[in-house]
């Protein structure tokens, strides 16, 4: 079974941890300080997508890609862009992750018991 991690993003840093494991850190990127929009500079955020995602406990030594869910959590005005939403996903798939899942400004940052049942279903 596949582990998830559950990577927050905000302005100026993303947190990164595993779900169901005490693994919270925190990842500071100057890619993610645009003064209009969360997204800036792709290469700089997908180096720190792979920090993130490298950090992460491994399952079975790391040949297994882990699934990621990815939580925009800054609220934007008119809601994120198709162009914002692809560039994360793209940045996740290049930091090292084999599933990419989006979770926007609609919801608070999510607690593992919350995420638990989800990973089950993803």
């Amino acid at each position: 079974m596949k582990k998830l991690i559950y990577i927050k993003v905000y302005k100026g840093y993303l947190e990164a941890r595993t779900v169901g494991e005490n693994t919270d850190k925190q990842y500071r990127s100057e890619g993610l300080n645009h003064p209009r929009s969360l997204a800036g500079k792709f290469t700089e955020v997908e180096e720190t997508f792979k920090n993130a995602i490298s950090d992460q406990p491994k399952l079975l030594f790391g040949l297994v890609k882990p699934k990621v869910l990815v939580h925009l959590v800054p609220e934007m005005e008119g809601g994120y862009t198709e162009l914002e939403i692809r560039f994360f996903r793209e940045a996740a798939f290049g930091g090292g992750a084999s599933q990419i899942y989006l979770l926007d400004d609609k919801y608070p940052p999510q607690q593992d018991n919350e995420l638990s049942d989800v990973s089950k279903w993803l």
